[in-house]
C-alpha cells in the first residue's frame, strides 16, 4: 500500500481568484519544518480509519480539523466522529498527534465516519506545532475527500448490449438519479438520447444531465432503476456517470461522480464490424467502407448507416460496401454507427473518425513571431504554435468567420502560420483548431472578451483577439526619468480595483500624485493581465500578452506608465509564470492531454491552487516565458517584476529553467530591469546562484507580526530578521521585507483582534514601520497601509477607506510613515549600513539597534512589551541627534545620550548628524 499527498485534480478550476496564489491562511505564521504528510489509505471512504501520518517533523504539534468545507469554513463534526480527547475550538476540531515513533513519524487517526445524523464527503485539517507555528499547506489547507459507496453499477463490466443496474443505498425521500453520458472532460457530461431515458425521466435545467425518479427504499435502505441497453444508433454510449439528490442535498462519490464505463465488445463476439479504416483516423476524401455480418447469411437482414446520428444510406441484405462521403463536412471528428436487427435483439458497430482538408507544409519564415504582426511589407503575418493538431483556420471579420476562408499552413516545429493583406483599422480574430475549437490568440496583444449582451465574460470562446492595423505607436514622454537604484526601492502594492474602483489605469493616473506624496519610489499592481470575469486578483491569467480589458486600452496602459516615470515612479509588473487559467489558449488547445500539451504537464506531487503545473523545462514554456517578459519590458516599458509563487515554479542553475531562466532573459533584455521573486519560504541561494535581484522576505514579515501581536521580543528570532546577513543572504538588497501584502490580514486589525486598545494598537502599527523602514532590504508597503486600514481580508474586494484619513489618528500613522520614508531616503546608512544589536532584552521586550555609517547614524528602540519600559540610549558625542519617530519627534537630543519612557509597543527612532549642522 502506498502513501500519497494531496493529488492536484486533472481539471483548472476556473472561478479560482486567489491572489499571488502563495495565498495564506490569514494571519496565522508557517512553519520553517519541511514536515512531509500524507495518510493512509490513499483514497479512502467513508467506513474507513484514515491515519494522517507527518515525517520529519522536528516537534509534535495538534491537528486542527474539520469537515465538509464551504470555501474556508468548516463543518464540525459530530461528537461521535471525533477521537477521544479532541476539543472544540472556534468551529474547528482539535485532536492532539500522538508519538514521535521509533521513526520520528506523528500520526493521528480519524474516521470511520458512519454515524447516518451526518454525512461526511471529505475532511480537512493543518497543524498547529508546538512552538505555535502552522503548516497549513501553503494556505490551502490539507482535504481528503472521501467516497460513499453509495451508488454500485451491475454488472461491473457492462457492454452496450447489457442493462445496466443502479443500485443506491441511503437516498432520501424523492431522490432522483442525476445522470448523463460520455464525459468529455472531468465534469462534463452529454446528455444521454430521450431513446434511453427510463420511464418519468426529464431533462435537469439548461445542463446536459437528465433526472430519473429513484422508487421507494426498501428495507435494507437500497432502491435501483435500471439504465439501457445502450444499443440504439441514435447515440453510441460509452460510460455513464451519475450522483444521486434529494430536495438540495446531493450524494456524490467524494465529489467525483460515480462512474462506470461500457466495454468494447471483442471482435471475435461481435455481430457487426465496419473495415477499411481505423478508429481516430483523419481522412482528406470520401473513402470506401466494408460492413461484416457475423452472423449466418441466413439471418441477414438491412443494415442502417447513421452518420453523426442522422441516417444517411441502409444496406441491403448481402450488400457489404459503402461511400462514406466526407467532402461536405465541417472540419473536426465525426462518427459513422451500423446497426442491424438480429435474434434476441440489436448489434451495432461504430467508428469514430476525422475529416480535415490537406495540409499544406511549408517551413515558417526565419524569425517569426507568434502571435499577429504587421511586416515591413504592409502584410499582416499570423502564427500559431499547435504541434499535434491536424487543421489550423484563422477566422475573423475580415473573411467573414469562414472556416475554409484562410487555412493556416504548418512548419516543421509545429507552427502554424499564414499572411494576408488587410485593411486599416480593428480586426477581430479567432483560430479555429480542428474544425471545432475557437480560441482567441494566446499571444494577442489586445482582447474584446464579451457575451453576446456585451458584458464581460469567462466563456473562453467569446474571447477575440484584436489587431489594430496601421495604428500609430504611442508617444512616449520625454521626461529624463531614470530608475530608483534597487537598493532605494521603496514599492507600494496595490489592486487597482480597491485603489480606484472603476477608474482602472486611468484612474489610476489621478492618484500618481497621491502616491509620489508618500516618499515612496515604485508602485507594484496586482496582476493587470486579461483574466476571464469581470473582478479578479488578476491570479488567474488567460491571455499574459494582453492588459486586462476592464482596466483600459493598451494605449491607457501606456499612459500610465508614461506618468508613473514622468513622476519619477518605477512600475514594477507583477507576473504568474506558475500557471495559466482553464480559459487561456495555451491550455485549451489540448485540455488534460498533458503528454501533447508543451506547456503543461501533470505532476501529483504539487497542487498548485487547483492548476495543473506548467513545464518550465520544456523549449516552448522557457520560449513563452522570455517572450512574455521581454515584450512587456520593451513594449511598455515596465521596470521590472515580481514572480509570483516561485516556490511552486523552482529553478535550476544560473539559467536553466524556472525562477533562474525567467531573470536571466529579464536581464538579458533590459541589464537594469528589477527581478524580486515571491519565494515562500526564502531561498537566499536563489539570489546567489541566479540573475533575481531580490526576494520576498516572509520571515521579517512573520516574526515582526508576531512579536507585535503577542507582545514579546524573541531576542533570537529578532536580529535574525532584522539582520539579513544572519538568514544567509549575501547582500540587504536580496530580500524585500514588508508587513503587510495582498495575501495578510491588515497589522491593525491583527492589533485589534489581540485585545489592545485603540491607543496602543495604533502604537503599534508605527513600531511596525519603524521597524520596516530602519531594516536592511527592499521595501514595500500595501496600499492603505499607511493609515492603517483595518478592514478584513477577502480574496476578492476590498475597498479602501480613504475618509479614515481625514481622522487624526490614522492621519498621524501616514505622518509617521512618511517621515520614516524621508529618513531613509535622505540617509544612505539605512540602504547600505550594518546592524549592530545594542540590547536585546527577551524579559523586558526590549529591543535596541544601531545603523552607523562613517558620519551618521540611525538609532532605534522598541518596546515588544505590554508595560511602559524605560530605556537609556547611549548616543554618540559628535553627532547632533534628534528624534525623527515616536512620541518625541523633532526634539533635539543632547549628546552622550538619552532616557525614554517608552509606552507598552511603543517605538522611537534616532537621527544622529555630525556636529554643527
Amino acid at each position: 500500500m502506498s502513501v500519497r499527498t494531496l493529488q492536484l485534480p486533472p481539471r483548472l478550476v476556473r472561478t479560482l481568484l486567489w491572489g499571488a496564489l502563495a495565498v495564506v491562511w490569514f494571519g496565522l505564521p508557517r512553519s520553517a519544518a519541511a514536515a512531509h504528510v500524507a495518510w493512509l489509505p490513499a483514497a479512502p471512504c467513508i467506513q474507513d480509519e484514515i491515519r494522517i501520518l507527518v515525517d520529519y517533523a522536528e516537534q509534535g504539534g495538534i491537528l486542527h480539523w474539520g469537515i465538509n468545507a464551504d470555501g474556508r469554513r468548516w463543518e464540525t463534526p459530530l461528537p461521535t466522529h471525533q477521537p477521544a480527547a479532541s476539543e472544540a475550538w472556534n468551529g474547528a476540531t482539535r485532536t492532539r498527534l500522538s508519538g514521535p515513533d521509533e521513526n520520528g513519524r506523528y500520526e493521528a487517526v480519524l474516521g470511520p465516519f458512519l454515524d447516518p445524523a451526518q454525512i461526511v464527503h471529505s475532511v480537512h485539517f493543518v497543524i498547529q506545532w508546538e512552538d505555535g507555528s502552522w503548516e497549513n499547506r501553503g494556505g490551502q489547507d490539507y482535504r481528503i475527500d472521501l467516497c460513499s459507496r453509495r451508488v454500485a453499477f451491475s454488472p461491473e463490466r457492462p457492454t452496450y448490449r447489457d442493462p445496466v443496474r443502479v443500485r443506491v443505498t441511503g437516498a432520501g425521500a424523492g431522490a432522483v438519479l442525476h445522470w448523463g453520458v460520455n464525459e468529455r472532460l472531468p465534469g462534463r457530461w452529454s446528455r444521454a438520447d430521450e431513446v434511453y431515458w427510463p420511464a418519468g425521466t426529464s431533462p435537469r435545467g439548461a445542463g446536459n444531465a437528465v433526472e430519473t425518479p429513484l422508487p421507494p427504499a426498501g428495507e435494507e435502505g437500497v432502491t435501483e432503476v435500471v439504465l439501457g441497453p445502450f444499443d440504439r444508433p441514435e447515440q453510441v454510449v460509452t460510460s455513464l456517470h451519475a450522483v444521486v439528490r434529494w430536495d438540495n442535498q446531493w450524494d456524490t462519490d467524494a465529489g467525483r461522480n460515480f462512474n462506470i464505463a461500457l466495454q468494447t465488445v471483442a471482435a471475435a463476439d461481435a455481430g457487426l464490424l465496419l473495415e477499411g479504416l481505423a478508429p481516430g483516423e483523419a481522412v482528406h476524401e470520401d473513402v470506401v467502407l466494408t460492413v461484416r455480418r457475423m452472423d449466418e447469411p441466413a439471418a441477414h437482414g438491412p443494415v442502417d448507416l447513421f452518420l453523426n446520428q442522422e441516417r444517411f444510406t441502409t444496406l441491403a441484405p448481402g450488400e457489404t460496401e459503402v461511400v462514406l462521403p466526407v467532402s461536405g463536412l465541417r472540419f473536426g471528428a465525426h462518427q459513422l454507427v451500423a446497426a442491424a436487427q438480429v435474434a434476441g435483439g440489436a448489434e451495432r458497430a461504430h467508428l469514430d473518425f476525422l475529416y480535415y482538408p490537406r495540409i499544406e507544409r511549408q517551413r515558417a519564415p526565419v524569425g517569426i513571431r507568434l502571435g499577429a504582426h504587421e511586416t515591413r511589407t504592409g502584410r499582416v503575418r499570423f502564427a500559431l504554435h499547435a504541434p499535434g493538431k491536424h487543421a489550423v483556420s484563422l477566422i475573423g471579420d475580415f473573411n467573414d468567420w469562414q472556416p475554409r476562408a484562410t487555412p493556416m499552413k504548418l512548419s516543421s516545429d509545429g507552427v502554424w502560420w499564414c499572411e494576408m493583406t488587410l485593411p486599416a483599422g480593428r480586426h477581430r480574430y479567432q483560430f479555429l483548431i480542428d474544425g471545432h475549437l475557437h480560441v482567441g490568440d494566446p499571444y494577442a496583444r489586445d482582447l474584446e472578451w464579451k457575451d453576446e449582451q456585451g458584458r464581460e465574460t469567462w466563456r473562453p470562446e467569446r474571447a477575440f483577439a484584436v489587431i489594430d492595423v496601421g495604428a500609430a505607436p504611442f508617444e512616449w514622454g520625454r521626461h529624463g526619468y531614470i530608475r530608483p537604484a534597487p537598493e532605494d526601492l521603496i514599492i507600494y502594492e496595490l489592486y487597482i480595483e480597491d485603489f480606484v474602483p472603476g477608474g482602472g489605469f486611468l484612474g489610476m493616473i489621478e492618484k500618481l500624485d497621491y502616491i509620489q506624496s508618500l516618499g515612496v519610489n515604485a508602485i507594484e499592481m496586482l496582476p493587470i493581465t486579461e483574466f476571464g470575469t469581470t473582478h479578479s486578483w488578476g491570479y488567474n491569467p488567460a491571455f499574459p500578452f494582453a492588459p486586462e480589458s476592464t482596466y483600459g486600452t493598451p494605449d491607457d496602459l501606456k499612459r500610465l506608465i508614461d506618468e508613473a516615470h514622468r513622476r519619477g515612479l518605477a512600475v514594477i509588473f507583477d507576473l504568474v509564470l506558475n500557471h495559466l487559467d482553464s480559459a487561456s489558449p495555451f491550455y485549451r488547445i489540448w485540455g488534460d492531454d498533458y503528454d501533447a500539451n508543451p506547456y503543461f504537464f501533470f505532476d501529483d506531487e504539487k497542487d498548485n491552487w487547483g492548476f495543473p503545473a506548467l513545464d518550465q523545462e520544456s523549449p516552448a514554456m522557457k520560449r513563452l516565458a522570455r517572450d512574455i517578459i521581454e515584450f512587456w519590458l520593451h513594449e511598455y516599458r515596465f521596470d521590472g517584476f515580481r514572480y509570483d509563487a516561485t516556490r511552486w515554479v523552482g529553478w535550476s542553475g544560473e539559467k536553466d529553467w524556472g525562477a533562474g531562466w525567467f531573470a536571466y532573459v529579464g536581464k538579458m533584455a533590459d541589464p537594469d530591469s528589477y527581478h524580486i521573486a515571491e519565494h515562500i519560504p526564502p531561498d537566499p541561494e536563489l539570489m546567489i546562484q541566479t540573475h533575481m535581484d531580490s526576494n520576498w522576505d516572509s520571515e521579517f514579515r512573520w516574526r515582526i507580526r508576531e512579536m507585535l501581536t503577542q507582545g514579546r521580543l524573541d531576542g533570537d528570532a529578532f536580529a535574525r530578521v532584522v539582520d539579513p546577513a544572519r538568514s544567509g543572504y549575501a547582500q540587504a538588497t536580496h530580500r524585500m521585507i514588508y508587513l503587510e501584502s495582498h495575501d495578510e490580514e491588515r497589522v491593525l486589525r491583527d492589533m485589534r483582534l489581540a485585545g489592545y486598545d485603540e491607543e496602543e494598537a495604533l502604537r503599534r502599527v508605527k513600531t511596525g514601520h519603524a521597524l520596516l523602514l530602519t531594516s536592511p532590504g527592499l521595501i514595500m508597503l500595501f496600499s492603505g497601509e499607511e493609515w492603517g486600514e483595518a478592514t478584513g481580508k477577502v480574496v476578492g474586494l476590498n475597498p479602501l477607506h480613504w475618509e479614515n484619513l481625514e481622522q487624526p489618528p490614522y492621519r498621524a500613522i501616514r505622518e509617521n510613515l512618511v517621515n520614516l520614508i524621508a529618513l531613509r531616503r535622505s540617509h544612505p546608512v539605512l540602504t547600505h549600513g550594518a546592524v549592530e544589536f545594542v540590547t536585546l532584552d527577551d524579559a523586558e521586550g526590549v529591543a535596541v539597534y544601531r545603523r552607523a555609517g562613517e558620519d551618521s547614524e540611525v538609532m532605534v528602540a522598541v518596546n515588544f512589551s505590554r508595560a511602559p519600559r524605560r530605556v537609556e540610549i547611549e548616543l554618540h558625542p559628535d553627532r547632533d541627534w534628534q528624534v525623527v519617530a515616536g512620541e518625541w519627534r523633532d526634539e533635539a537630543l543632547p549628546p552622550g545620550g538619552a532616557r525614554f519612557d517608552l509606552p507598552a509597543g511603543g517605538a522611537v527612532v534616532l537621527r544622529g548628524e555630525p556636529g554643527g549642522r
